[in-house]
């Protein structure tokens, strides 16, 4: 019965035919050059150093057998290697948007001001308890945030 109610659903309001897009490329056309390139730029801006990629592979051990939902641990895994769409991804991604973050309309949406470097956030952190004293500044990189926790 839930299978016939899912297959109802409509998938587009236009009935247009699903499309795969490789999103690495202004064009959405995937192409062994570009997969190359996307290789390299993620080997070079978020591998470690040498010397912390021991402390980096046990840090993950560690987050991927805690007992929390997959989901929490995807979207740890999805900030800490740039993979969520904040503002300042898309502009990089050449998608024109305004990169100011609508919460405090006063600084770029990055993954470390949307999550926890926004003034307005502080209210909720101190709330809920989450940890007041880490010592973090604006304009941090989420990966070196990841590692003051």
């Amino acid at each position: 019965m839930d299978v016939m109610a899912v297959l109802s659903i409509p998938t587009s309001v236009n009935r247009v035919d699903n499309s795969l897009c490789w999103h690495y490329t202004e064009d959405g056309n995937y192409s062994v050059k570009s997969s190359y390139k996307v290789g390299l730029r993620l080997e070079n801006s978020s591998a470690p150093s040498s010397s912390n990629k021991v402390m980096l592979s046990s840090w993950w051990k560690f987050i991927w057998h805690l007992k929390i939902p997959p989901k929490v641990i995807m979207f740890l895994w999805k900030a800490y290697y740039h993979w969520l769409l904040t503002k300042v991804c898309l502009v990089g991604r050449h998608i024109p948007v305004d990169v100011v973050y609508p919460v405090c309309l006063c600084e770029p949406e990055t993954v470390f001001h949307a999550l926890w470097g926004c003034k307005v956030l502080k209210v909720v952190h101190i709330e809920y308890g989450f940890m007041n004293d880490l010592s973090c500044r604006e304009g941090m990189h989420f990966q070196d945030f990841f590692f003051v926790l």
